[in-house]
């Protein structure tokens, strides 16, 4: 459906800020990159664009001469970019203030732009073939914004519109003319966008999460995801995760063709393409670009770039001194490579049936608080057996997929329980779902043990209490994003419910609607465990399975089920309890 966003600090309105020349060339000693975060290269190949998500530039790579320089604009945090072939200019996006911006950036030309406010935090751009519309997903909005273009630029008093989703997306990638292919942001859930109607016209699912990038094989007519997949019935024990059980990283291709047919039965058509192999892990798949029979992917949890050999029909490995994040081809021979983690980027070049190391732009990131050390610790798959997962794997980018993990949390196998989002956790504890950790450093040093299996080595420089230490430094600064707090006669009617019900006996407002106790609601695990440390209900919003073992799928089901429920509530109480407790 179309709807409008409540975004009480945004306009849904775009308004157009500026047509005239407030962006310039940058030289100078500040450093070239500051967390690249998308890449994007002209039609002809001889320029290369990079976002940079923190400051307030681009930076160019010139492909030939490997020359660089930066573009400063009246922006903070680009997230994403996209060349428009049709105008020759750039699209793209930033989080702070969140807009579309239009730039010029060709070395010859005055630097213009127009820029446009986004209903919602953007986090990722496409274009439509023709260069007709442009889509951009709201991923913490459930959304999707869609506006059309006159001959690739950004048009006046275009208003946009506004699609929700069943999901978070996350990465999208356009298929033709109208159509384009949006990813669930944490889970793996698919959709298939119609541009010129805003609506959706297939939905997909893909047996996996933590969906890392999109590529198109013009050639093949097929549709490359990177993902993983994790087991609920493997456990977090050395040999199922020495063996690839517990978590796969994958590459999925589906035809094109199967992709966007309504309720289509694509399993029958996957072709799943596993990274890593016994001893040697792969985690994290992100970018990945595909042509002719070549199929390139980052993986950024073990510093690799993985190139298909279509004769062997294996993947082959190069290591790279930071971990990659996005790639993009530069022509037929080429991949530029960028590290978000490293401040760094590089070019591979395509020598017979291998790839080799050419160019090399940057100076690795220095990592000088603990912040930045359990950044970098957080999404490196180093830290597990045979890197097969990093933090984020089950933790997608903090949050959560919403999918059962049985690990030695509450002391024992056999009973799977659902996997938390990470934001806000500095101040939600005790930890575990039993209440067990007293400490957020003690529960990150157990997961390093007992569920990663952190192999020590000559090259471990860092005991598990350092890294510990680290992690929860970084996930302390951690936010959830806004959520829309303005006081309605329906939000205080649910929260005078969730007084009366008593809800705040174990969803402590005070404790960030969690509590330092433990309470038997009337469940039991696979244990026996009647006893659970109830979960913090901020970020209700962005969640899609609830309970420990994730029996509840909608927060209505959860207030019309509740176990622990005196007495059944009407439509309306569910409405209004539900209104409050997605405010949170």
């Amino acid at each position: 459906m179309v709807t409008k966003l409540r975004q009480p600090t945004l306009t849904i309105a775009l308004v157009l800020i500026a047509t005239s020349s407030i962006c310039q060339y940058v030289f100078g000693d500040e450093p070239l990159f500051a967390r690249p975060a998308a890449i994007a290269v002209s039609s002809d190949g001889a320029h290369a664009f990079i976002a940079n998500k923190h400051g307030s530039w681009m930076t160019v790579i010139d492909t030939v001469t490997e020359q660089t320089r930066s573009v400063r604009g009246k922006w903070n945090g680009l997230v994403d970019l996209i060349w428009s072939s049709k105008s020759n200019l750039l699209l793209a996006i930033a989080s702070s203030p969140p807009q579309i911006h239009e730039v010029d950036a060709r070395p010859t030309d005055a630097s213009e732009m127009r820029s446009y406010s986004i209903p919602g935090i953007p986090a990722h751009i496409a274009i439509s073939l023709d260069g007709r519309f442009v889509c951009i997903t709201l991923t913490w909005n459930h959304a999707v914004f869609v506006m059309e273009l006159q001959e690739g630029r950004l048009a006046k008093n275009n208003l946009g519109k506004v699609l929700s989703l069943d999901f978070q997306p996350g990465h999208v990638l356009a298929l033709d003319n109208e159509l384009f292919l949006v990813a669930d942001a944490f889970g793996g859930h698919l959709a298939v966008i119609d541009a010129e109607s805003a609506k959706v016209t297939a939905t997909q699912k893909i047996l996996g999460h933590h969906i890392g990038g999109l590529a198109r094989n013009d050639l093949s007519k097929t549709i490359a995801i990177t993902h993983q997949r994790l087991s609920s019935i493997a456990q977090t024990n050395r040999d199922d995760i020495h063996w690839g059980a517990l978590m796969q990283n994958l590459v999925t291709a589906i035809p094109e063709s199967q992709l966007i047919v309504p309720n289509a039965d694509t399993a029958k058509f996957m072709k799943k393409l596993p990274l890593g192999e016994v001893g040697n892990g792969a985690a994290d798949p992100c970018g990945i670009v595909s042509w002719d029979d070549w199929l390139c992917v980052a993986i950024t949890g073990t510093n690799q770039f993985a190139f298909l050999d279509s004769i062997t029909g294996r993947f082959q490995y190069l290591p790279l001194e930071q971990p990659p994040a996005r790639l993009i081809r530069l022509g037929e021979s080429k991949v530029l490579w960028i590290s978000t983690l490293g401040d760094t980027a590089g070019i591979l070049e395509r020598v017979g049936r291998r790839f080799e190391k050419r160019g090399h732009f940057g100076s690795a990131r220095t990592l000088s608080t603990p912040e930045d050390r359990g950044e970098v610790a957080f999404y490196s798959g180093q830290l597990s057996h045979d890197g097969w997962m990093s933090c984020s794997s089950c933790h997608t980018n903090v949050h959560s997929p919403d999918l059962l993990a049985d690990t030695m949390g509450d002391r024992r196998y056999d009973n799977p329980k659902r996997i938390p989002s990470l934001f806000n956790v500095a101040k939600t504890g005790p930890w575990t779902w039993n209440g067990s950790e007293a400490s957020l450093e003690g529960q990150i040093a157990k997961t390093l043990s007992t569920t990663m299996h952190r192999d020590q080595n000559p090259q471990t420089t860092e005991d598990n209490s350092s890294v510990a230490k680290n992690i929860a430094a970084f996930l302390s600064k951690q936010r959830l994003p806004n959520s829309d707090r303005m006081e309605s006669p329906h939000r205080i009617r649910g929260q005078n419910l969730f007084e009366k019900r008593r809800c705040n006996h174990c969803h402590q407002p005070e404790s960030h609607y969690t509590s330092s106790d433990t309470f038997d609601v009337g469940v039991v695990d696979e244990a026996g465990e009647r006893k659970f440390n109830p979960p913090s209900l901020e970020g209700l919003a962005y969640r899609k399975a609830f309970f420990h073992d994730g029996r509840y799928r909608s927060i209505e089901e959860v207030l019309r089920f509740h176990p622990e429920a005196k007495r059944p509530m009407t439509q309306d109480e569910i409405a209004y309890l539900s209104l409050f407790l997605r405010s949170l």
